[in-house]
């Protein structure tokens, strides 16, 4: 005999611990480009998830989002030679440009903290099965 387990929700979670949602982000405020037209495919969303899990990928993002405008030699002290990767692949999904001296934040965010809730919430319904 099987006995299968039902997972809570994070919602339910929280409000085992009394914690009440008071609502939701908007898609716009996020560094990952989730109101893109066209969306962004299943592969696209899978890579940010695996970049945004490394340090290094997070303080790039950072300093995109609180300057705008970073000198790649600044970038390349942050992540190393990475840097080539993170910005390209920022720059293929919408959210920076970048030539070899710099790189140009080109998603009108001001913060990653949001992107930071969304990824963990994401992580936390993916390791619960929702």
């Amino acid at each position: 005999m099987s006995v299968t387990i039902a997972h809570p929700t994070v919602d339910a979670l929280l409000r085992q611990r009394g914690q009440v949602k008071v609502g939701h982000g908007q898609t716009s405020d996020l560094l990952i480009p989730l109101d893109r037209q066209p969306a962004l495919s299943g592969e696209d969303c899978n890579e940010f998830r695996a970049c945004f899990s490394h340090a290094s990928f997070r303080k790039v993002a950072r300093e995109l989002v609180l300057r705008k405008q970073v000198e790649a030699s600044v970038l390349r002290g942050i992540a190393g030679q990475k840097v080539e990767d993170y910005l390209g692949f920022l720059s293929r999904i919408g959210v920076a440009s970048f030539d070899s001296a710099t790189a140009t934040l080109v998603r009108q965010i001001d913060n990653i903290g949001h992107t930071t809730e969304w990824y963990v919430s994401d992580l936390l319904d993916v390791s619960l099965g929702n």
